[in-house]
C-alpha cells in the first residue's frame, strides 16, 4: 500500500517519488473456503448418514467435531462450510478428516484422510483417499469437498441338507472377491483381492445360513463348496456321498459346488443344497418249477433303524399310498411274483452308505439259493447287512421240491429208485439159484 493509495493485489509497485513516501506490504496467510458433502455411490446427497471429525493437524486442534451428514434431501449432505462458525482452510497446513460413524449399508472411509493445503491457486489440495475429491464452485465461490460412500451388499450363503442317516453335518466354505478401494480403475493383488473361509452346520431337513458384506462394485465375487481333500481339509466325502445344487435367489437350481457373480451391485441369496445320493439295489426272484406269490422284508438301518424311508414310490411319486416305506423298525414288506421258470424284481433306493438287508420270508415247498452281485451264489433266504455304496443286483433261485408217490421230495427220488432196482437185480440174480436149491433138496429127499 502506497501512502495514500488504495491497497492493491502483487508483490511489487513502480511509482514516482516526488516526496517522502511508505510503501506497506500486508502478507495475509491463503485461505480457501469450502463446503464438505456426504454423497453416495452414485453421487446423491442426502441419502447416507455419517458423522465426521475435521482437524487441523498442523496446528493441532478441532475446526469440528461430530459434524453431522443426515440422510435426507434437505440437508443436502452438507456437515461443514467455512463460515463466521468454522474457518477456512489455510495453505501450508494439514487438515484430518475421520468418518467415525457409517450408516448401515454403505462402507465408510478406510481411515484417516489427510488434505495438505499449499498455495496454489487452481489446485491447492493433496487428498490422500480417493473417495474424498475437491471441486472449484465458481458460482458460489467456493471449494467443494465430496465425501463418497460406497454402498454394502448383503450376500447370503444358505446351506440346505436332506439326509436320511445323520442328523447334523458340518461343510465348509471359502470366498474370495476383487474390489478396487483406490478407485484408480486397477486391481492390487496385495491389497484389492480378499478372501476367507466359513463352515455351516445344517440340520437335515433344515438349513443353516450366514451373510457377507461385500462392497458395491466389487468383481469376480466366488462362493465355493469344499468338496475335495486338500492338505488339512478332508472334504471328499461331500462329492461322493451327497448330490449338490446351487440356486442364486429363485432362478433354477444347477448342480455345482462354486457360484460366481461377476459384478455385485444388488444384495442376493445362494443356496446350497445337499441330498444324499440313492443307490439302485434289484432284487430278483427267479423260480425253476411253478411261479407263485413270494414274501420279502428289507430292513434298512445305519447306527439305527431308519424308519420312513421310502424305498419304493411304485412309480407314482405323487402318491404315497402305494409306496414301500420302512416302518419304525426299519422293516419293508413287499412281494414278488415271478410265473413259472421266470422271474420278478423290483429296485430298491437304497441311501448311499445305509445298511441292507434283504430276507425272503415264505420260500414254499422250494430249496433257496441268494446271490449278490457276482458273488457265488449260497444256499439261505437272507442276504445278510450289505452296506450299500454301489448299485448292486440280488438274486434268489428257488427250485421246486415236488413230493413223489414214495413220500420223498423229488430231490431224493432218484436215489430211492436206484437203491430199490438195486435190490430188485439182487433178488433176480437169486432166483435160479433158490429154485436149483429147492430142486436138489427134493431129489434126496426122494
Amino acid at each position: 500500500i502506497l501512502r495514500g493509495s488504495t491497497e492493491t493485489e502483487g508483490k511489487e509497485t513502480v511509482f514516482t517519488v516526488t516526496e517522502n513516501s511508505t510503501v506497506k506490504y500486508t502478507n495475509t496467510l491463503k485461505s480457501y473456503p469450502v463446503k464438505f458433502i456426504k454423497i453416495d455411490q452414485a453421487g446423491n446427497a442426502g441419502v447416507v448418514a455419517a458423522t465426521f471429525n475435521l482437524v487441523n493437524s498442523t496446528g493441532k486442534y478441532n475446526l469440528g467435531t461430530n459434524l453431522q451428514a443426515y440422510d435426507n434431501a434437505g440437508s443436502n449432505g452438507v456437515f461443514y462450510t467455512s463460515d463466521d462458525t468454522y474457518e477456512p482452510l489455510y495453505a501450508g497446513y494439514t487438515y484430518t478428516l475421520t468418518e467415525t460413524f457409517t450408516e448401515s449399508g454403505y462402507l465408510g472411509l478406510d481411515g484417516p484422510v489427510t488434505i495438505k493445503v499449499s498455495g496454489d491457486k487452481n489446485a491447492p489440495f493433496t487428498i490422500s483417499d480417493p473417495r474424498v475429491t475437491a471441486e472449484w464452485d465458481n458460482t458460489n465461490k467456493v471449494w467443494i469437498f465430496e465425501v463418497k460412500n460406497l454402498e454394502e451388499k448383503d450376500i447370503s450363503i444358505v446351506k440346505a441338507l436332506h439326509d436320511p442317516l445323520l442328523t447334523q453335518r458340518t461343510f465348509k466354505f471359502r470366498w474370495s472377491y476383487k474390489f478396487d478401494s483406490n478407485l484408480d480403475n486397477s486391481i492390487d493383488p496385495d491389497t484389492e483381492i480378499f478372501s476367507g473361509t466359513f463352515t455351516l452346520s445344517p440340520i437335515s431337513g433344515s438349513t443353516a445360513g450366514t451373510k457377507l458384506t461385500i462392497p458395491a462394485g466389487a468383481t469376480d465375487l466366488v462362493i465355493e463348496e469344499l468338496y475335495e481333500d486338500s492338505g488339512s481339509d478332508k472334504y471328499a466325502w461331500v462329492k461322493n456321498v451327497y448330490d449338490t445344487k446351487l440356486q442364486l435367489n429363485s432362478e433354477t437350481a444347477t448342480e455345482g459346488y462354486s457360484y460366481t457373480i461377476r459384478y455385485v451391485d444388488t444384495a442376493a441369496t445362494i443356496t446350497f443344497t445337499n441330498t444324499r445320493k440313492t443307490v439302485p439295489v434289484t432284487v430278483r426272484k427267479k423260480v425253476v418249477g411253478e411261479g407263485g406269490t413270494f414274501n420279502f422284508e428289507a430292513l434298512l438301518s445305519y447306527s439305527s433303524a431308519i424308519s420312513n424311508y421310502t424305498l419304493n414310490d411304485r412309480g407314482t411319486t405323487d402318491t404315497t399310498a402305494d409306496d414301500l416305506i420302512t416302518g419304525t423298525d426299519g422293516k419293508a414288506p413287499f412281494t414278488l411274483s415271478p410265473a413259472r421258470n421266470g422271474e420278478d424284481t423290483i429296485i430298491l433306493s437304497v441311501p448311499y452308505g445305509a445298511n441292507l438287508n434283504v430276507t425272503e420270508t415264505s420260500t414254499g415247498a422250494f430249496t433257496t439259493s441268494v446271490q449278490t452281485g457276482t458273488d457265488p451264489a449260497q444256499a439261505g433266504i437272507t442276504t445278510g447287512q450289505l452296506t450299500i455304496t454301489d448299485p448292486v443286483t440280488i438274486t434268489f433261485t428257488n427250485s421246486g421240491v415236488t413230493i413223489a408217490p414214495t413220500g420223498y421230495s423229488v430231490t431224493n427220488t432218484p436215489y430211492m429208485w436206484i437203491f430199490i432196482l438195486g435190490i430188485l437185480i439182487i433178488a433176480g440174480m437169486n432166483v435160479p439159484f433158490f429154485f436149483w436149491k429147492n430142486k436138489r433138496r427134493k431129489e434126496e429127499q426122494e
